[in-house]
């Protein structure tokens, strides 16, 4: 039974592993276009689409974010629309993201080096870090 537990203890101590950066308290709340309208979005299903979050209740508990997915944030050389990626430019991706005050990031695995993502996506995440 004590040996179990340890097994249990050791290995829920490595899941909760988190990043002391006051960053990621609550799961991010929201809704992306890009499930349901893919591209074919527009002034008046974005503005439902908030009316519906207020009126449902959920902006109150929580749901703050409408991200408008347009194929234009991905960690390779290229995006889904072609232009180019951050790979190789994460910290002055970062630093732009920072600067247009950006508070949340979409960051897509497409077209890259074929490094996997545990190595690639802390490149980002440290860059994002260090621009404030």
């Amino acid at each position: 039974m004590i040996t179990s537990t340890l097994v249990h203890l050791i290995f829920f101590i490595g899941v909760s592993y988190e990043l002391n950066n006051g960053l990621g308290r609550t799961p991010q709340m929201g809704w992306n276009s890009w499930n349901h309208f893919h591209r074919n979005i527009s002034e008046k299903i974005i503005r439902q689409t908030v009316d519906a979050i207020v009126v449902t209740g959920l902006a109150a508990v929580g749901y703050q974010y409408v991200y408008l997915s347009l194929n234009t944030l991905d960690a390779g050389f290229k995006t889904c629309a072609g232009q180019p990626g951050s790979l190789g430019y994460e910290t002055i991706d970062a630093n732009t993201y920072t600067s247009w005050n950006v508070d949340y990031l979409k960051y897509d695995n497409y077209n890259t080096d074929g490094t996997i993502p545990e190595v690639r996506y802390p490149i980002m995440r440290d860059a994002l870090n260090a621009s404030g």
